[in-house]
């Protein structure tokens, strides 16, 4: 796989991804749970434990809780990515 930061790679992304590990719950279509593993300021890595009947260009809904507890977070995506792994699945999102 070549390197998706070198400019002009078909694989390149498209915003810099930093390492955070939270609980995440999909909340539809298809309800699921599992933690985020990176994010961006245009997407988000899942890992879930569950494998998911979750297709590319599929719309989502996610939920994130504060790290306080208090309340979550619900945000938007479109599903750009889904692999397999040995224990569930890893799930690329585009937020919205």
């Amino acid at each position: 796989m070549k390197d998706r930061t070198i400019v002009g790679s078909p694989n390149q992304r498209r915003a810099n991804r930093i390492p955070w590990e939270r609980p995440v719950r999909i909340v539809s279509p298809h309800p699921a749970s599992g933690e985020t593993v990176n994010i961006s300021s245009v997407g988000v890595l899942l890992r879930l434990n569950e494998l998911k009947n979750l297709r590319c260009g599929e719309s989502v809904a996610i939920e994130i809780p504060r790290l306080d507890g208090t309340a979550t977070v619900m945000r938007q995506g479109r599903v750009v990515r889904v692999e397999p792994l040995e224990t569930g699945m890893a799930v690329a999102i585009d937020l919205i």
